[in-house]
């Protein structure tokens, strides 16, 4: 345990500092019950020697924190960290760094990277332990995008960001850019840069290091060089779609891959490329479309060829943080000429419920997939059944020779489709789950949202109503009823007593998919009269 209690935490950031040691960094809001709106702070506590010492304040912001990272180079230690001013939706705001006095075993009052001016979206990152190397003397970078969507870049050394006299940042795009990711590759001192242009479109550049560098050379200038040396661009990972919700980058270890993951409209999705050729490669979805929305992506490799995809989900109904599980066989994501397959695994949610599980799977033609589960989101629902008919929640796909998409189906516990709901803007209110939702009265025809559900008919029309049109006495008895929906299973069934039953089905008589909009059913049995009713049923 770091600390036992904790109050309004903010954002947290862990760094690696080397030789068994940790650095914990958090954002506190001492008093938020009584004064939300003060500023917040940050603090740090550092693992070493098998335990966590004590927390230390590092720094009291002066207005609201957006954005935070460990800055490690071979002598310094810093956090950088951006502060907007008037609120936390403020553009307004300055980059500043507080750096860690070994000797005093304390934080340094904060330096101004940046002064206040408006900064639209921000990334830092340090090159920190490269590869074989140790750590590295290359000092943390931030990029910023400013008033007129263009980006640049600035140094911190854990001392000053420019030299006396010279340029104390580098203009990176004229853009327009409305997202920025930065990471550190781990290797040969290099940075990846991902830029989110207002299109969508996603270009990444990296920093290479300068060959004729001397960080021993205090008239050295890490901001002499010309951008194209410095930033080169190496391609595009993603072709523009649509407007991004946010964008994060992540480098996966020896296998020498970028990932890139985004959010747009709703969906979580990921590319894996390999630097040294960058394409607008193939993206894997992570999640379907909820009617949420995801923010404060963050990527954590596992291992050399996984990753972990850290992002905050909010909807009207639900906050939470999501983690997906996402690797690259052998380096890279992409056909293999010599052996079949490979095959993408896409296994998505509907309205309701997650997957639980590596939801993007890529694996050989002939192997088995990992298990995934179809989750409810609470016991107001249930699951249905996969959209390629599986009725197990679980399921692993085995000896596989495609490509396999599916999603996960939920019902209310009333039957329900949850989808159905979704697609027509009917979610729970404050305080209520499916439950509530089947149960909402319908204005001016007697039904609630449960029966227009499983009709398949629109609530907002009084006409449309599930109704038997006629009945020919025959022989055979023919029912005739609408409107008849392709998406629901209808059944003839009658009886000879309408107090005490039974009913039962006619034979040959359904279940089967309605005709669409009229339909008609029929009894040729030699049984004596009888009554006839048309059962309606979810597939």
């Amino acid at each position: 345990e770091v600390i036992a209690t904790v109050e309004g935490l903010g954002l947290v950031r862990l760094a690696d500092l080397g030789d068994g040691r940790w650095l914990l960094a958090w954002e506190e809001h001492p008093g938020l019950g009584t004064n939300p709106s003060a500023f917040s702070v940050v603090r740090a506590a550092f693992f070493e020697e098998g335990a966590w010492g004590a927390p230390q304040a590092a720094a009291a912001l002066d207005g609201y924190l957006k954005e935070m990272e460990a800055f490690t180079t071979a002598d310094t230690l810093s956090i950088a960290y951006v502060e907007a001013h008037a609120s936390s939706e403020s553009d307004e705001g300055r980059i500043r760094a507080v750096v860690f006095e070994p000797v005093g075993e304390a934080w340094s009052p904060p330096h101004n990277i940046r002064a206040s001016s408006p900064v639209l979206g921000a990334a830092l990152a340090c090159v920190g332990a490269s590869a074989g190397e140790g750590w590295s003397d290359e000092p943390g970078r931030i990029l910023y995008i400013q008033s007129n969507a263009s980006v640049s870049s600035r140094y911190w050394d854990g001392s000053r960001f420019c030299l006396p006299g010279q340029s104390d940042y580098v203009y990176i795009s004229a853009g327009p850019v409305d997202r920025v990711a930065l990471c550190p590759a781990g290797t040969n001192a290099c940075l990846y840069m991902g830029l989110a242009e207002t299109d969508g479109e996603i270009r990444i550049r990296r920093y290479a290091p300068d060959p004729a560098r001397d960080p021993e050379n205090p008239d050295y200038n890490w901001n002499g060089r010309a951008t194209a040396a410095m930033w080169p661009e190496l391609g595009v990972v993603a072709a523009g779609q649509d407007t991004l919700d946010d964008l994060a980058c992540g480098w996966l270890g020896e296998t020498g891959m970028l990932l890139t993951a985004w959010a747009r409209n709703g969906r979580l999705a990921c590319v894996f490329s390999d630097p040294g050729t960058i394409t607008n490669g193939l993206p894997y979805a992570l999640s379907s479309n909820e009617g949420g929305q995801y923010a404060d992506i963050r990527i954590e490799p596992l291992s050399n060829a996984t990753a972990r995809v850290f992002a905050r989900y909010l909807s009207p109904t639900r906050h939470e943080l999501r983690a997906f599980t996402v690797s690259a066989e052998e380096g890279l994501i992409g056909p293999d000429p010599d052996a079949a397959g490979p095959f993408t695994l896409i296994y998505l949610a509907g309205a309701g419920g997650s997957v639980q599980g590596v939801v993007t799977q890529v694996v050989s033609g002939g192997a088995s997939g990992t298990p995934v589960t179809a989750v409810p989101a609470d016991e107001s629902v249930a699951f249905g059944r996969w959209s390629d008919g599986v009725v197990s929640a679980a399921r692993t796909e085995a000896n596989v020779q495609s490509n396999v998409t599916v999603t996960a189906g939920f019902r209310s516990v009333g039957g329900a489709d949850l989808d159905w709901y979704a697609a027509r803007g009917l979610v729970p209110g404050s305080g209520e789950d499916w439950a509530d939702v089947d149960a909402r009265a319908v204005p001016d025809k007697g039904t609630t949202l449960l029966h227009e559900n499983i009709a398949d008919t629109d609530h907002n029309d009084t006409n449309d109503v599930f109704r038997v049109l006629a009945i020919d006495p025959g022989p055979p008895v023919g029912v005739a009823f609408t409107p008849a929906s392709a998406a629901r299973d209808y059944t003839l069934q009658a009886t000879t007593n309408l107090v005490t039953g039974p009913w039962v089905d006619v034979p040959g008589q359904g279940p089967r998919p309605g005709a669409g909009g009229e339909d008609a059913m029929a009894d040729d049995g030699e049984a004596p009269a009888r009554f006839y009713r048309v059962k309606v049923d979810m597939p």
